[in-house]
């Protein structure tokens, strides 16, 4: 009888499917469980996979079949529910299991490292007279006299701390003085602190909706005006997980909001908290990782792939700021990580809170056809009451360096009031432009189709796209004359004007550039709130959540590049981040103001948005989405493709096409191939395919069996392609 075994096994290639390996005949069968990481040889090298099944038969032919080196794990690192998720993953997005695991593991794990925790090592002093035994080591002697005055024992920084050398700890281990005990991290009892906030009627009410659904799935739209006090409402619901001893999940869009929510946290709970983000080390991310799956972290905060987090009890999931476009992925799995916690929580049957001042149109659809349940916050917490908005129209009219007169005296009267001024400018750099005065000529990147930025401090030109940088031309190498200006704004330029304008003030300005060191936005975030700042000057960085009481003028110098862009979802993300920026001002007592500068003042989206608010201005993008079938009301997938030279992109997208009209329906538009709104880009040449569908799972099916086509092309390897499924950027 043959007693042979094979294991079905996820690896990273990015092929469809999975691989059959041979058990190895020293291992039982009983202790193969799907989640384990094994060892497998591919190919010339080994490498680390997912078992997904045991059995004894395979359809491949068993000569064929290699055995695995090695089983790394006793008991699995991937529980059920993220194995649902992850099939689910794979299904929706088209990717093999085995990428799918590849973004759901820290690195270390999916490098097949041992999963461990730091432990804690405690020296305890026998309950002996030891003055005859250490007779002649009088130093031994005077420090077990030390430890024996310690009961609870002491860690080596301890010893540090009253001058005992390990070299002397470890002699009196040797001689069976100290018993050293190893202790492992465990969880310990959550400490609750009181709310310093009295709720208001909205906050009440909407609360104890949520605790009538804390025990089974839904989705609560939190829909709460900039400062109506979404954040008290996450650490309430936390509460009362934290209260029946389980987890909670925070997801937040960017690292630069992390500082800010684990203080907040950290006031309110004396718990076990871990947090997830890119600027982890390895180590760190690891361990982070495997606090949560044991239950000793009772909240994970974090960044995006923070959802793939595994927990033991997870009762919870909030997302802050969900509108927020980081919580996509760009490259190799293209999730959405707004969507994927929906899933999530599904799968788990617990609620999740999506919570924003300005949810994406694809939310507030899903809150109108009652998929999701919609909770407003219409008024300000505290004594906080909504800016008031101007528009200034700045045609024909003197700028200072982009700046108008009336911004410049509304400054000055804040300054005088001991009140910090916002000014916002998504561009970072001294200017966007370097060019000759004499004949026209414009430095441009060449290896992209994207003009060079001029760059102050160290001085030089930088492509924002690709990363390239150059040091600056001395003269036009179009006409050789010396007449050479940095045109337009950047956020450093307008620092450098307000310094020469108000000496006296201190300013920060908070960037990609500014926060490049470590701890860096801490730092600038610690100023500000400690009202060492009079004017911040900023990007979008600015824009996402903070808490800046002393704000009191938001100024945002262009208030048009948003109306005008050739992809349709531009106006909803330029809404979204002019709210979200002016909601920076009079979060407190003080009254606060928005000035936005503006040449398109009449612009009837711009008046909607500005005096009817985001609800009205929500309203009318969905009629006009609805009556062009955009999304929410139809649905997108794109694939991407790149390559040396420009043939090749349109050669692979044509072959794809032509896959295409053979298995799809009417219902299915096919659009394209072109180039993309930025054709060249890091030296490669992009172009896109487009499909457009009425119905979600038609277009899923039809994508299905196209990937697999796709993979069976020849020549596919001449180009890079990638299929994002729902893109929220078609100008990528």
């Amino acid at each position: 009888m043959d007693n042979t075994y094979y294991l079905k096994v996820a690896l990273n290639v990015p092929l469809l499917t999975t691989f059959d390996y041979i058990l190895s005949s020293d291992i039982s069968p009983e202790r193969i469980k799907a989640g384990q990481r094994v060892e497998v040889p591919f190919r010339k090298q080994k490498k680390v996979g997912i078992i997904l099944a045991i059995t004894s038969k395979t359809t491949l032919a068993t000569h064929k079949l290699k055995t695995i080196s090695r089983l790394i794990d006793d008991q699995p690192i991937i529980d059920n529910t993220s194995m649902q998720l992850a099939y689910w993953l794979s299904d929706y997005y088209h990717k093999s299991l085995g990428e799918v695991f590849t973004v759901l593991l820290p690195t270390r794990i999916r490098q097949g490292k041992a999963l461990s925790l730091p432990t804690k090592e405690i020296w305890y002093a026998k309950a002996t007279d030891a003055s005859a035994q250490l007779k002649r080591a009088p130093k031994q002697q005077r420090a077990f006299e030390i430890i024996q005055q310690y009961p609870d024992g002491l860690t080596r920084e301890n010893f540090n701390a009253l001058d005992i050398s390990l070299p002397i700890v470890n002699a009196l281990s040797e001689k069976a003085l100290l018993i050293k005990k190893v202790i492992l991290p465990q969880e310990k009892n959550s400490l609750i602190h009181p709310s310093p906030v009295t709720l208001n009627t909205e906050q009440q009410n909407i609360l104890e909706q949520m605790h009538a659904e804390l025990n089974h799935y839904v989705t609560w739209v939190l829909d709460g005006v900039t400062g109506s006090g979404k954040t008290e409402i996450y650490l309430q619901m936390i509460t009362a997980v934290i209260h029946e001893n389980k987890q909670s999940l925070v997801l937040v869009p960017e690292i630069g909001l992390t500082p800010q929510t684990i203080a907040r946290f950290s006031s309110r709970f004396d718990t076990d908290i871990v947090v997830l983000h890119s600027a982890l080390s390895d180590i760190e991310r690891a361990e982070a990782w495997l606090k949560a799956k044991l239950g000793i972290a009772k909240i994970i905060i974090g960044t995006r792939s923070a959802i793939f987090t595994p927990t033991k009890n997870l009762a919870l999931i909030i997302v802050d700021e969900a509108h927020d476009v980081s919580f996509k992925q760009q490259e190799s799995l293209r999730y959405h990580a707004r969507d994927v916690a929906v899933k999530r929580a599904q799968l788990e049957n617990i609620p999740i809170i999506l919570g924003s001042a300005t949810h994406s149109l694809e939310t507030l659809y899903n809150a109108q056809t009652k998929k999701f349940k919609q909770l407003h916050l219409y008024q300000r917490a505290g004594y906080a009451v909504e800016p008031q908005y101007t528009l200034l129209d700045i045609r024909n009219h003197y700028l200072k360096e982009g700046i108008s007169p009336e911004v410049l005296e509304a400054i000055a009267e804040k300054l005088k009031a001991k009140e910090q001024v916002l000014i916002f400018l998504n561009r970072r750099g001294y200017a966007p432009a370097y060019m000759c005065h004499h004949c026209g000529w414009v430095a441009e990147c060449q290896r992209c189709d994207a003009r060079m930025t001029y760059h102050l401090e160290p001085l030089h030109l930088h492509c924002h796209h690709c990363d390239s940088t150059k040091p600056l031309y001395q003269y036009c190498p179009k006409c050789q004359s010396h007449n050479l200006l940095a045109i337009g704004l950047g956020t450093v330029k307008i620092e450098k004007v307000l310094n020469d304008i108000f000496p006296k003030a201190t300013l920060v300005r908070v960037d990609k550039d500014s926060t490049r060191k470590k701890n860096a936005m801490d730092q600038h975030l610690e100023m500000i709130q400690s009202g060492k700042v009079d004017i911040l000057i900023g990007t979008q960085m600015l824009a996402k959540g903070h808490h800046f009481p002393n704000v009191t003028l938001v100024i945002i110098l262009d208030g048009d590049s948003g109306f005008f862009s050739s992809d349709f979802r531009a106006t909803e993300a330029f809404a979204q981040t002019l709210m979200q920026v002016a909601g920076r001002a009079g979060r407190e007592e003080k009254p606060g103001t928005v000035m936005i500068q503006t040449r398109n003042p009449d612009h009837p989206q711009l008046q909607t948005l500005v005096y009817q608010g985001y609800p009205h201005f929500v309203n009318e993008i969905l009629k006009e989405r609805e009556i062009a079938k955009l999304p929410p009301y139809s649905f997108l997938s794109l694939i991407r493709a790149n390559a040396k030279n420009n043939h090749q992109t349109h050669e692979f997208l044509n072959q794809v096409k032509a896959l295409s009209i053979k298995s799809h329906t009417p219902d299915i538009s096919i659009l394209g191939p072109i180039d993309a709104p930025m054709p060249k880009r890091a030296g490669n040449y992009h172009s896109q395919l487009l499909f457009q569908a009425n119905n979600r799972m038609q277009l899923k099916q039809f994508l299905s069996q196209l990937v697999n086509d796709i993979y069976k092309l020849e020549n596919i390897n001449r180009v890079r392609w990638s299929l994002d499924v729902d893109p929220t950027d078609l100008m990528g």
